[in-house]
């Protein structure tokens, strides 16, 4: 039988949320996602991203989209690089 529920997760996690929700139920439940996340010890980012909000990363000409994929792409580089060709 294989792996369940948190058990399961053994990649890093990259976690955005519009920073323009603050206070709201959205930042309460990731907060506590993120606080279960690092209690179990897996590795996790948690950014709240100024100026977002819902939906932000669709609109990639705004600036919080465009400050949310800087992010990323950095995040995958360093855990996800691309395969070197021989």
């Amino acid at each position: 039988m294989g792996r369940q529920g948190e058990n399961a997760i053994g990649c890093p996690l990259l976690l955005f949320i519009g920073k323009d929700y603050d206070g709201s139920i959205f930042h309460q439940c990731h907060q506590e996602l993120v606080g279960k996340l690092i209690a179990l010890k897996k590795n996790c980012e948690y950014i709240p991203i100024p100026g977002g909000g819902h939906n932000f990363v669709l609109d990639t000409t705004d600036a919080p989209a465009q400050a949310a994929f800087e992010i990323q792409w950095k995040f995958l580089q360093k855990h996800f690089p691309p395969a070197k060709t021989p």
